[in-house]
């Protein structure tokens, strides 16, 4: 069901005219409660990752759909998601102040990551697929920029100029399990059925879009 879905929506989705959700969060409020609610020791206060380090371990946030970034951090919640530092602040975040912190980080300015690499393996596999495996080409979920898109009531999120070594790193939770809250686990079919090599390649190039 997950899979027909996509292909209904995909045209929309691809084109990038599927429309954004209004959303009620306040991003005023949620700016000033990012230093509270110690967002700013993984996302910094313009939503990017803060570890300083050769590997980019966490999630830029700044132009992500605030609904999507609400999702993700009930799923920490709620143990449908599992990173310990997350779900303990999750546990603690308020709904109203979660909801004006994902509208403060959704006003950002665009993702825009170092190492983007284009490569016709990956390219193939975003604009296309692979039929013969069941992978659906990213551009059905993500747009042909990795904008993005809401349709049918599911959030997807964008992915275009995200860190490529988090992306690589989501794709292999995909690919163990560790990570299956996608809808109808649709993300863990398709990543077991990548190589390592399409994995990685897959991740420079939606870091460069």
């Amino acid at each position: 069901m997950v899979a027909a879905s996509l292909v209904v929506t995909s045209g929309a989705i691809a084109a990038g005219t599927a429309k954004p959700p209004v959303f009620g969060g306040d991003p005023v409020a949620g700016k000033i409660k990012l230093e509270a609610e110690r967002c700013l020791e993984c996302h910094d206060a313009n939503g990017q990752d803060s570890s300083n380090g050769p590997l980019n371990k966490f999630a830029t946030l700044s132009g992500q759909y605030p609904g999507y970034i609400v999702k993700q951090v009930q799923d920490f919640r709620h143990e449908r998601r599992h990173y310990d530092f997350m779900t303990m602040m999750a546990g603690t975040l308020s709904d109203t102040d979660l909801f004006d912190i994902a509208a403060y980080f959704g006003t950002g300015k665009k993702m825009q990551a170092d190492g983007g690499v284009d490569s016709p393996v990956a390219r193939k596999l975003f604009q296309n697929g692979d039929p013969a495996r069941a992978v659906i080409a990213c551009v059905a979920c993500h747009g042909v920029r990795g904008q993005g898109a809401v349709a049918a009531n599911v959030i997807y999120p964008v992915i275009g100029g995200q860190q490529w070594s988090y992306l690589e790193q989501q794709l292999r939770d995909w690919r163990s399990g560790e990570r299956k809250n996608s809808p109808g686990n649709v993300m863990n079919g398709i990543a077991k059925s990548l190589t390592d090599e399409e994995l990685l390649a897959l991740s420079h190039y939606i870091a460069g879009l």
